[in-house]
């Protein structure tokens, strides 16, 4: 039992290195879990496999053209609140 922060933790040793006790007060330790006593792996379903003369055809979902990247394609606005003047702009518009 390890009493921590006003807990008891129940745990059992089932190896320790290089002796045979062990001191957990005031020391960096290397922890390594096994699995509880009281497990039970969850059951896989079982997968019926389908047996067919022909092989099954996979349909391809069609490729999505990925859109291009457009930087700032917005507008400004200032934060007083005033119109915002207009400047010839040197870069196309992709519009």
């Amino acid at each position: 039992m390890v009493a921590y922060n006003n807990k008891k933790y129940y745990i059992d040793i089932v190896e320790s290195k290089p002796a045979h006790a062990i001191s957990i007060i005031e020391t960096d330790c290397e922890v390594d879990f096994a699995p509880p006593l009281d497990y039970k792996e969850p059951e896989r379903p079982t997968t019926s496999v389908v047996s067919s003369k022909e092989p099954a055809q996979v349909q391809e979902a069609p490729v999505e053209e990925e859109p291009k990247f457009i930087p700032f394609i917005g507008v400004g606005k200032r934060l007083d609140g005033k119109p915002m003047h207009q400047f010839p702009s040197s870069v196309p518009s992709p519009f």
